[in-house]
């Protein structure tokens, strides 16, 4: 796996952040940008592109918002399954040294069991979605 940390200055990266996610506009499980424009990143603390070779198969943030580190990832559909999202969660784990929390989808199976496998816990249950943690302090 390689990984390339996003300069949010640097069209090259926005392009090809941008296509990653147009590509993947149909990922009901992964709306953080319906709600805001891709500038957003110049904000986050991290934000990654992952690769296997030549080919993008994933992307992944650790995003400060209301004093808190919010943890978001999106793997290309052909590619789940294959133990990748874990290697992405960890590679985000290990980036940050606080608390990481993160929102999904009950009805999102697989994204439950990966974060419970990671060490997350659910804090907040709602209707539609779960909001978890990763106590590191």
């Amino acid at each position: 796996m390689n990984i390339k940390n996003i300069n949010c200055n640097s069209a090259e990266d926005l392009e090809l952040l941008e296509s990653f996610l147009k590509k993947n506009k149909n990922s009901n499980t992964f709306r953080y940008f319906l709600t805001r424009p891709l500038t957003v990143i110049q904000n986050h603390k991290h934000t990654f592109l992952y690769f296997i070779e030549k080919s993008l198969f994933g992307y992944g943030h650790l995003d400060l918002e209301n004093k808190k580190v919010w943890l978001g990832i999106l793997i290309d559909e052909q590619y789940r399954n294959m133990g990748l999202g874990k290697k992405v969660v960890n590679h985000l784990i290990n980036c940050c040294n606080e608390n990481i929390y993160l929102s999904v989808d009950k009805t999102n199976t697989n994204a439950l069991a990966l974060y419970k496998k990671t060490g997350f816990k659910p804090i907040n249950v709602f209707k539609n979605s779960i909001i978890m943690c990763l106590e590191k302090n």
